[in-house]
This record gives C-alpha cells, sequence and structure tokens, in this order.
C-alpha cells in the first residue's frame, strides 16, 4: 500500500472508531434511567431493585457477550479474507441492530431490545479488525502511539455520544436517541465502503474458524508463558474497568440524584479527559518512562484514584477528581495492545488482538451478568470493587516484571 493510502485507511479507521463509539455510548448511559426511573413502561413500577439492576445486568452484558464469541472469529477471519469486507458486513448487522432498538423503544418491547443488543453486540466483534488494521498501519516504535491515537477516536466518540444522547433523550426521548445512534453507524458505514483502502492481502495461510474459537484463545493466552500474565493483567483491569464504566451511571443517579441528561453530559465529560490523554500524552510518557513503568503506576493510580470516589460529597469536588482517573485509565488498554501486538507475528495479528478483545470481552460480560442485581442495591460497589481490581492487576504485572523467573514457576 502506498504511504498516501496508509494515511487514508488509518484516518478513515480513526474517523471509523469515533463515530462507532459515538453511536454506542449514546444508548450506554440511558439504559438505568430506562429500568430505574420510577415512570419507565419498559418495567413493572412496582419491581425491586434487585429486578431492575439484574434486567440492567442482563442487558449490559449481552454486547460484551456477544464479542467475545465473535471478536475472535472476525479477527481469524481478517487474517484470511481481508479487513475491509468483514467491516463492511459487521457495520451493516450493526445498522439493522440499532434499527431494531428503536422500534423497540417506539413499541416499550423489552424483548427486542434485547434483540437489538444481540445484534449490535454481535457486530461489536469488528473490534479485533479495527485493532488489526492499526497493527497492519503501524511500525513497532509507533504502535503505543497509533493505539493511543485510536483510543484518542474511542474517547471523542464517548464524549459526543452520551452528551448528544442525553440532550436528546431529556428533550425529545428515547426514540430520538436511539435514532441518532442508527444514524451515526449508517455514517460509518458510507465511511468504510467508500474511503477505507484494503491493509492486509492474506497469504493461502488458513486455520479453521468456529463459533467457540473464543474457549480455545482463553487456553492459547493461559499457556503462553511470554503472554499469560500480560493477559491475566489484561482480565484483572478489564474486570475493573467493566465494574466502573458499567455501574457508574447507577452510582451517579443513586448517589448525586443525576438525571438522564446530567449522567450522558458527566460521561461526555469523562470521555473528553479521556480523549484528550490518549491523544497527547500517552506517547510522551511512555517514551520517557517505558512502556512497562507508564502501565503499572497508571494501574496502580486509576485504582485508587476511583476509591477515593467513595469519600466525595459534593458534585463540584466529582467533577475534579473524574478527570485524575480518566488521565490513569487511558493509559492501561494502548499499553497492554502494544505489548501484545508486538508479540505476535504479522500473520496473526487479528488472530492476537481477537484473543485480547475475547478477555476484556469477558470481564465485560460476567461482571453486569453475576452483579448486576447486587449492585442495583449497592450502587458504591462500581467504585469500590472496579478500584480494587486495578490495584491487584497493578501488583500482579508488577511481580511479572520484577520476578519473572519466579512468578511462571
Amino acid at each position: 500500500m502506498q504511504l498516501d493510502g496508509k494515511k487514508l485507511s488509518f484516518t478513515t479507521i480513526l474517523l471509523s472508531g469515533f463515530i462507532d463509539y459515538a453511536g454506542m455510548a449514546m444508548v450506554f448511559p440511558l439504559l438505568t434511567p430506562l429500568l430505574f426511573s420510577p415512570t419507565s413502561e419498559f418495567i413493572a413500577a412496582d419491581a425491586s431493585q434487585l429486578v431492575r439492576g439484574i434486567w440492567l445486568g442482563v442487558l449490559l452484558s449481552i454486547f460484551p457477550l456477544m464479542q467475545f464469541f465473535f471478536s475472535p472469529i472476525f479477527g481469524a477471519l481478517s487474517d484470511q479474507r481481508g479487513r475491509k469486507g468483514l467491516l463492511v458486513g459487521t457495520l451493516s448487522l450493526a445498522l439493522v441492530g440499532y434499527l431494531i432498538g428503536v422500534f423497540s423503544i417506539a413499541v416499550t418491547s423489552l424483548p427486542l431490545l434485547v434483540a437489538s443488543r444481540i445484534c449490535v453486540g454481535i457486530a461489536g466483534g469488528n473490534c479485533s479488525i479495527v485493532s488489526a488494521v492499526v497493527a497492519d498501519l503501524s511500525t513497532s516504535e509507533n504502535k503505543a502511539k497509533n493505539y493511543g491515537l485510536l483510543n484518542m477516536a474511542f474517547g471523542g466518540g464517548f464524549t459526543l455520544g452520551p452528551f448528544l444522547g442525553g440532550i436528546l433523550a431529556h428533550r425529545f426521548g428515547l426514540v430520538a436517541a436511539f435514532s441518532m445512534a442508527f444514524f451515526f453507524v449508517a455514517l460509518n458505514l458510507i465511511l468504510v465502503a467508500w474511503k477505507f483502502q484494503e491493509t492486509f492481502y492474506p497469504s493461502k495461510w488458513e486455520r479453521k474458524v468456529g463459533l467457540f474459537q473464543a474457549i480455545s484463545h482463553l487456553k492459547i493466552a493461559a499457556k503462553s508463558i511470554s503472554l499469560r500474565f500480560v493477559f491475566l493483567t489484561l482480565l484483572l483491569s478489564a474486570f475493573g474497568w467493566a465494574f466502573f464504566t458499567e455501574f457508574v451511571p447507577l452510582f451517579f443517579y443513586d448517589q448525586y440524584g443525576f438525571s438522564t441528561g446530567q449522567i450522558g453530559m458527566t460521561f461526555g465529560y469523562m470521555g473528553l479527559i479521556f480523549s484528550l490523554s490518549s491523544g497527547f500524552l500517552i506517547d510522551p510518557i511512555i517514551r520517557k518512562w517505558g512502556i512497562s513503568i507508564s502501565l503499572f503506576f497508571s494501574l496502580l493510580c486509576s485504582g485508587f484514584s476511583l476509591l477515593l470516589l467513595l469519600f466525595v460529597e459534593a458534585t463540584y469536588v466529582l467533577l475534579l477528581l473524574l478527570p485524575i482517573s480518566q488521565f490513569f485509565l487511558s493509559f492501561i488498554f494502548p499499553s497492554l495492545t502494544s505489548i501484545i501486538s508486538n508479540k505476535a507475528s504479522e500473520q496473526k495479528q487479528g488472530e492476537a488482538l481477537g484473543i485480547y478483545q475475547s478477555v476484556i470481552a469477558l470481564a465485560l460480560a460476567l461482571t453486569p451478568l453475576f452483579s448486576g442485581g447486587y449492585i442495583g442495591s449497592h450502587p458504591t460497589y462500581s467504585v469500590v470493587v472496579g478500584g480494587c481490581f486495578m490495584i491487584l492487576a497493578a501488583v500482579v504485572f508488577a511481580a511479572f516484571q520484577i520476578f519473572p523467573s519466579r512468578v511462571r514457576s
């Protein structure tokens, strides 16, 4: 691929990531008030907090559960058949999913909303393809920087999505917010189909791809001597991320009485800090201190910054502390992605990053599925458990780096 073609594809994939996350994040913060608002018609008015929390857990877990199974499939298929065709196909499925979502809100149907989350979750498995595209267009020297830029694009979408979704839901209702998400995915599909150029031309190498490939990928991750503790660090940090991001809207709703619009604007504020940190601070800090030291301190400090939120009563103090946690959180996944990608061969980038996405998706799926009901009754646990998992991930990573031979044995 020519240099201009590489720049065009990289720019397109960044815009695609921005638009994709804007559409996804637009819907995400709306699920809590959809189920916990006393005036909601999606659930019986006399339903307990436990029942509402269980349903929230189900709706939150479907997306990453589908990602868990389909991310490694799409990643491996993209190694065999190229990236672009699969990106177009998965975005088309996402478009159908959001259309079902709009209809589910219009007719107040919880089963249709579940079906929508399934479709969108399967399509979300294309995150492994997006990560593989960045690897295709990067060298080992600039890979962390490029993944930081991708994180910045995700964060930018995460900034715009909740803000726009919250305003639309507050002024025009939930149908308007879900309709805008549908529009964003349609725009993303057009962009990729029109401007994205293929970044990987596979050889004749093929490997069997199946629905339960994610399970075998977890076994590969557990058996890899060089990567098992990197993946363990990833799993623990992903659990911490999941507990915080998936349930913090409930924390805001319960502790501060935030409305749907305020939750959306707060998520937008968090996403803005996350995005700016990813785009402008990751590369110079990693260049100065190295990727391992930067990752360790980002895990440790993000954990303690989340725990500090327990002691905050005033809203303005909350808004002062949230940027600190987002700054440290922004370092974690680009660093881990870069470490894993650098250890994989050029022909297996999609597969390696599929394993990476499977580990994250596993945490994102299990967290709300098995704890939604409990956190529905104890909202503060979103920051307690999230912070503790981040600190534990820092300890595991430090042990692997400082005493690698003893830990491996």
